[in-house]
């Protein structure tokens, strides 16, 4: 083998270790986010219908929405449609 094709091969094998390096960070940060996601997801619900209870009703409702990419806060108050979008 010549020195170049040793150098491209060792080239190729750095390559390959970043690749898999970014791919094994890019899966860690998406499984903490969704973790997270998945956490606050599950209070919101909650502390809003403590929030907005009433002696006759049982609250609002209040969960978050992922699209593209995109975090929203979709609420509904106590006896009403949904109201709106707020981009967070």
């Amino acid at each position: 083998m010549t020195e170049a094709e040793e150098e491209a091969d060792e080239t190729r094998k750095e390559s390959r270790r970043a690749r898999d390096e970014f791919l094994e960070l890019k899966k860690k940060r998406c499984d903490l986010f969704y973790k997270a996601y998945n956490h606050m997801s599950g209070c919101i619900d909650k502390t809003y219908k403590d929030l907005t209870k009433g002696e006759k009703d049982q609250g609002g409702v209040a969960f978050l929405s992922l699209e593209d990419a995109e975090v929203s806060l979709v609420i509904l108050l106590p006896g009403s449609v949904l109201m709106n979008r707020n981009r967070i």
